[in-house]
């Protein structure tokens, strides 16, 4: 037993440990972490959100890991295997935060129905120069530059071990930045493979008959706008169904064409647009 100092005052002394005034510490209680496991948990993670970086991986390593003044972070990096900034011995993907941590990648987001994303995602930031300007505006311009194959073999990779570690991940909950913050982001951009990812496993694409069969049926009218507008907040998007081709619903409909059309992004809807979303609610919704 350690004691105070082999000082004994008495009465005064008891009373000034009892409310912590003497400076003497007590060995601490040991935590036995593995007689006892409960089976009652689950793992916080339920998205996962895959990033562009818009820079080199020096600039993008150090942007992430806090060596400037901006205030965000990501779990995982992907490099780019021929950047001349990226001087590493051999090919790898670099944790940056642990999967238990929140990484600050997310930032004002939301995906079906939650918001604070940040929270309950794993971000992923992939190594690519692409860029987009005046996002949400008239004079918006996008320079995009294409993945990688060893980047999106590391990625899947990557996702692999995560829903080792996580469990199964809801296929529509494989998003990009631009899914769920529309207004402010576009990232991974229109060259992202998501269609690659789905035939790996990863992420949602809508059965191509049921895309035919609805595309027939609204090739001379469209379903009421405010109903599209439903359909895509359905399946996950931020939208207000108010029946009016305003910024907020033309910002939705673009991310989701770059996400399931990015051959055809003008942000309105036509009968492909409407057919992609109806098949992927039809499947997964």
């Amino acid at each position: 037993m350690q004691r105070c100092g082999g000082i004994q005052k008495g009465l005064s002394l008891i009373i000034l440990l009892s409310f912590g005034l003497v400076g003497c510490q007590q060995p601490p209680w040991p935590i036995n972490d593995t007689a006892l496991q409960s089976k009652n948990y689950n793992s916080r993670v339920r998205l996962i959100v895959i990033h562009y970086t818009s820079g080199n991986f020096a600039s993008s390593a150090a942007a992430l890991t806090g060596k400037n003044s901006a205030s965000v972070s990501s779990h995982y990096l992907i490099p780019a295997k021929m950047d001349t900034s990226f001087r590493a011995k051999k090919y790898e993907v670099f944790q940056l935060v642990p999967d238990a941590m929140r990484a600050w990648h997310a930032g004002f987001s939301y995906w079906q129905g939650m918001t604070s994303l940040n929270d309950n995602s794993i971000g992923i930031e992939i190594t690519n120069r692409s860029r987009c300007e005046n996002i949400g505006k008239q004079d918006e311009v996008c320079s995009e530059l294409a993945y990688q194959s060893e980047q999106i073999e590391a990625l899947i990779n990557l996702l692999q071990q995560l829903e080792e570690r996580h469990g199964q991940i809801d296929p529509t909950r494989y998003v990009g930045h631009s899914d769920i913050a529309t207004a402010r982001k576009r990232d991974p951009g229109s060259l992202f493979p998501w269609h690659q990812l789905y035939e790996a496993g990863f992420g949602a694409w809508p059965d191509a008959l049921t895309v035919a069969r609805y595309q027939a049926e609204f090739h001379n009218e469209l379903p009421p706008l405010m109903v599209l507008q439903s359909q895509l907040n359905t399946y996950g998007y931020e939208i207000d169904p108010t029946g009016l081709d305003d910024q907020q619903s033309r910002n939705a409909v673009t991310a989701f064409q770059q996400h399931f059309m990015p051959t055809s992004v003008d942000g309105t809807f036509d009968s492909e647009t409407a057919a992609i979303l109806f098949a992927l609610n039809d499947k997964y919704r």
